[in-house]
């Protein structure tokens, strides 16, 4: 019994310091303590208290952690119009409006899951909360862009401007001897030289009064002499999205002014006319159109006219083209022995140039071969040439 009772307290004296060492103690509380922390953290994450990097623009920008703004950084998910090369320092310091790398880079990851409305709406506030900031090119890129998918597809006029290409001109080729189909507002100046004796000229103005309607008046020489137009046009279609136009002409006229002057009586007619465009995407854009129509004069003829052309930029600045143009009439030809209308039909081949002190301006020069016909007395062949230029 003696030797168990020394027993029981030399194990007492050894086992003492393992269960009520100081160290072991605190070591048990710390853990403790640190477990009920993560407890708290993670409470408190589910209830969104913490952990939400969402930058509110509203609120003081300055308070923005170094953290937040790198997380996307440190995921190497660089946006896609994220300057990589620039050399400002992420912890620059602006003055008034201007922003920094770090305000930046945190505005884009914030936005990076957005939808296209709203990451618009968030780039419309940077710039106004910023409106000296440092990435301003970028920015406005950016914008352009989630313009384009919010509202379609869009293209860049003359001038800069960006539009939707539903509602966008289409800058449409004007053909030489075919009416335009493109309502524009433009003014026109040429003359047309034939061998061996045939020289017009011809004046045409045209104003827009909307999108798809003009206005124009004009003189022009012509085969039947000169002639004073006055009329209008409509398109039916006129989309810069599907590159395409559909449009409806309808001209009064007062022709062969020249007999008229020789003390000759000059005639009226009027010329109903349909034209369809369409664009096509080869080199910098091939234009291609038709048209048809009648002249019908108030004394009883008809004169059946149309024709085609095709256009393609070559570059910037030069472009080819190539047109038929017709006239079919009843006539002096037309007998009990000959059957055959009058007949008119001109190819054509030329380019246009568009010089660099104006995108506005035009230029184009051709040659003219009269085929199929049955009437030679105007000319074998011709040089022309017209001014053009958009006023609108």
């Amino acid at each position: 019994m003696r030797h168990f009772s020394i027993m029981l307290l030399l194990g007492s004296l050894f086992a003492y310091p393992v269960f009520e060492s100081p160290a072991y103690a605190q070591d048990d509380e710390d853990w403790l303590d640190d477990f009920e922390e993560e407890e708290e953290d993670d409470e408190a994450f589910e209830r969104g208290d913490e952990g939400d990097s969402e930058i509110d623009m509203d609120s003081d920008p300055e308070n923005i952690e170094e953290e937040e703004s790198l997380e996307g950084d440190e995921a190497g998910e660089e946006s896609d119009f994220l300057d990589e090369d620039s050399d400002i320092e992420a912890d620059e310091i602006g003055g008034e409006g201007v922003d920094n790398a770090k305000l930046y880079r945190a505005t884009l990851n914030r936005v990076r899951e957005m939808g296209y409305e709203e990451e618009l709406i968030n780039w419309e506030r940077y710039l106004e909360r910023y409106p000296n900031t440092l990435f301003r090119q970028l920015i406005n890129e950016r914008m352009e862009a989630l313009t384009a998918e919010a509202y379609g597809e869009r293209i860049d006029e003359l001038g800069g401007k960006i539009v939707d290409a539903g509602r966008a001109e289409l800058d449409f080729n004007v053909p030489m001897h075919l009416e335009s189909i493109d309502p524009r507002t433009r003014i026109r100046a040429g003359f047309e030289m034939g061998f061996p004796d045939f020289i017009a000229f011809n004046v045409d103005y045209e104003q827009q009064i909307a999108r798809e309607l003009s206005v124009h008046g004009a003189l022009q020489g012509r085969y039947m002499g000169l002639a004073a137009i006055a009329g209008g046009k409509y398109a039916l279609i006129k989309s810069a999205r599907t590159k395409s136009i559909l449009t409806g002409m309808v001209d009064l006229m007062l022709n062969d002014l020249t007999s008229a002057a020789e003390g000759t009586s000059s005639y009226a007619a009027i010329r109903p006319m349909i034209g369809f465009g369409q664009r096509f995407d080869v080199a910098e854009g091939l234009d291609v159109q038709v048209q048809a129509g009648a002249e019908v004069e108030l004394r009883g003829r008809v004169i059946y006219s149309g024709g085609f052309n095709a256009f393609m930029r070559l570059n910037d600045r030069v472009g080819a083209f190539i047109e038929s143009s017709s006239n079919l009439k009843r006539g002096v030809e037309q007998s009990a022995s000959n059957d055959r209308p009058f007949a008119f039909n001109v190819f054509t081949v030329g380019m246009r140039f568009q010089p660099g002190s104006g995108e506005d301006t035009r230029f184009a020069v051709n040659t003219n071969v009269p085929y199929a016909n049955n009437y030679w007395g105007h000319h074998f062949g011709a040089i022309q040439g017209e001014y053009r230029k958009l006023l609108d």
